[in-house]
């Protein structure tokens, strides 16, 4: 043991200064270690190691006496639980590929519709918007159709919606159906689409039953533009 010639409180023998004043210690012999351990109590910091020890040995006896079986337990809950997250990630995963070729085929579709009526009149033409955001990525089609004051524009959009719903939507617009608004909402539902009030004004839509998609696509789309075009140019 080591004395401190500051505060006379007594340490180990493998520290060097004395944690209370910073001052060196001084070895004591094994007579001197042996008188101050018979005439004097325990210091403190000799009285908290001891209590520590009691401490440990009672919570260690207390673990032993627990036992295994509701650890255990423990364990396979967390390992079922995570085998469950782990299969729901793998089903989101191949929820929304599934989603993005549905989102590839119906452009596809959509690009093969409009190469072929451009290949039948030079009076159709069209250009392509695309954009990923946060919430959507889509990709829109705006198909014209005459010259001068006799052109119409229906632009055709295709999203994958991300939030707040995961689909895939296809969508017309239909606004230029009529010139004015009792027109576009008389014409848009009469081809059988809705007409929407947003917050930055009507919408007046015509979007593709849920499910189409290939041969069965490309027919609706031919079906509807024709009624679209009759009623763009009608004089009723």
């Amino acid at each position: 043991m080591k004395r401190c010639p500051v505060c006379d409180k007594t340490w180990e023998a493998n520290k060097v200064f004395c944690p209370w004043d910073g001052y060196k210690l001084k070895d004591l012999t094994p007579e001197e270690t042996a008188e101050r351990l018979a005439s004097k109590p325990a210091e403190p910091q000799f009285e908290m190691f001891n209590e520590l020890q009691r401490l440990q040995k009672t919570l260690l006896d207390s673990l032993a006496e627990f036992g295994s079986t509701d650890t255990s337990l423990l364990v396979d809950v967390a390992m079922d639980a995570l085998k469950k997250r782990r299969e729901s990630d793998q089903s989101l995963v191949k929820e929304q590929m599934k989603l993005m070729e549905d989102f590839n085929l119906h452009c596809r579709t959509m690009q093969y519709f409009v190469d072929k009526l451009k290949s039948q009149s030079n009076l159709f033409s069209f250009y392509i918007e695309h954009k990923d955001e946060p919430d959507r990525i889509y990709m829109r089609f705006i198909v014209s159709f005459g010259e001068a004051q006799y052109r119409r524009n229906f632009p055709v959009t295709i999203a994958y919606m991300r939030e707040p719903t995961k689909e895939v939507t296809f969508e017309i617009n239909l606004y230029e159906v009529g010139d004015d608004k009792d027109s576009r909402h008389f014409r848009t539902e009469k081809a059988g689409g809705r007409v929407e009030t947003t917050v930055l004004g009507r919408r007046y839509i015509l979007t593709a039953p849920r499910g189409l998609e290939g041969i069965d696509l490309l027919q609706w789309l031919e079906s509807s533009f024709k009624e679209i075009f009759r009623l763009a140019y009608a004089v009723d």
